[in-house]
């Protein structure tokens, strides 16, 4: 109950966050406590139940509870309405969502640009690779030394590449876009 009672306090806080028109941090800062919210949707209604029975077989047995506080309240009382303050919490994430739905829009267009940027690099380095007049595929035996420098350097551009592909795999979390194909990365 106490981390609930942190995680919806952290939310509201969060949410309250004025987003101005081309604040990225603050509006990735607001984006980030609506994705938390969304996520944990799923099973915060089938959490209160068990809970509540819980308490109440453990009551029916003469078992004293002494939960302590959750906040500034008893934790049964916050039991009782930790329903209610979820679902405010959900309704006030909805609110929020939709007046930075504009700014939200502006951004995801700039992550469109760049993850088609992207997709592109990563195509080029495998074109590179595969296809290098020297590539590891095709070095001399006498030059293995630079086959071995050639493929180091290779991977290290794959795992800048792999660095970005978190990163954007994240902003599509984030921004609920549909996720990037780079099978190259794969191969």
């Amino acid at each position: 109950l106490t981390e609930l009672y942190d995680f919806m306090d952290a939310i509201d806080v969060g949410l309250d966050q004025e987003v101005d028109d081309g604040d990225k941090e603050t509006l990735m800062s607001v984006m980030s406590h609506i994705r938390d919210v969304r996520q944990r949707m799923p099973g915060m209604e089938a959490t209160f139940v068990p809970l509540r029975e819980t308490v109440e077989l453990l009551k029916s047995n003469a078992i004293e509870l002494d939960l302590g506080l959750v906040g500034e309240e008893e934790a049964l009382d916050f039991l009782e309405r930790a329903p209610l303050a979820w679902d405010n919490t959900v309704n006030k994430t909805f609110r929020v969502k939709e007046s930075i739905q504009p700014l939200q829009n502006a951004m995801v267009d700039f992550i469109k640009r760049d993850i088609a940027d992207y997709v592109s690099r990563v195509k080029l380095a495998h074109r590179e690779f595969r296809d290098a007049p020297h590539g590891p595929f095709t070095w001399p035996s006498d030059r293995i030394k630079d086959a071995y420098a050639s493929m180091d350097r290779t991977y290290a551009r794959m795992k800048v590449l792999e660095a970005e592909a978190e990163s954007f795999k994240n902003l599509q979390e984030l921004f609920e876009l549909n996720k990037i194909k780079a099978p190259e990365l794969l191969t």
